[in-house]
């Protein structure tokens, strides 16, 4: 596993070797299975169904339902199965999420965050330490917009912005103290992340 600590941490690489990604590929196929013995599991057990407005299911009904969802054709036969199709295709996008950015629920959006979720598959994390209300004021210390362009500070500017950050805005004071909090939090990781990853100030 070859790890590349960028100025913003939040866009750290992550590269696999083929033994790795292979490695990768049979956890994947694994909880793939996992999830497919848990499907079979809620439809013998929730015959009553947990929506009201639908018909509760008889056994015979959940028994016809369990045979098609536990079909081997899906994940047992000669040659690639639809599941080893699908455990490609998940690995194909955790590889390409781990060598992109963090985006969603790990940095405050309202998304999931697949490079979160890749990682934590391998087993690690560039984000540890990171709660998530800091990790969006990290996204918002390095990208910023002025002038309706998108725009990038460096580690050394983005470590200013948090370090000086003072949010006034007119009908939002009850937020500053939290934001203030936040500010500093974010700082004090990433002040952190920069004397651990980049100590001679490559900045």
């Amino acid at each position: 596993m070859k790890i590349t600590y960028t100025p913003n941490p939040l866009e750290t690489r992550i590269e696999l070797d083929e033994h790795e990604k292979r490695d990768l590929w049979h956890k994947i196929r694994f909880d793939e299975m996992e999830e497919l013995l848990s499907e079979v599991h809620h439809i013998l057990t929730n015959l009553e169904w947990f929506n009201k407005s639908i018909k509760p299911r008889s056994l015979e009904e959940a028994v016809v339902e369990v045979v098609k969802v536990s079909d081997p054709e899906y994940y047992c036969t000669d040659g690639k199965s639809k599941l080893d199709e699908r455990c490609d295709m998940l690995l194909a996008t955790y590889i390409e999420e781990l060598e992109g950015g963090h985006m969603g629920d790990c940095t405050a959006f309202p998304s999931s965050c697949l490079k979160c979720h890749a990682e934590d598959k391998i087993g690690t994390s560039t984000t540890a330490g990171l709660d998530k209300s800091a990790g969006h004021s990290i996204y918002s210390a390095f990208n910023y917009r002025e002038d309706g362009v998108w725009r990038t500070r460096t580690l050394a500017q983005a470590l200013e912005h948090l370090r000086t950050y003072q949010p006034r805005v007119a009908g939002y004071e009850a937020y500053e103290e939290k934001w203030d909090a936040t500010a500093k939090r974010a700082y004090a990781w990433l002040l952190n992340y920069s004397a651990t990853h980049f100590p001679r100030g490559e900045l």
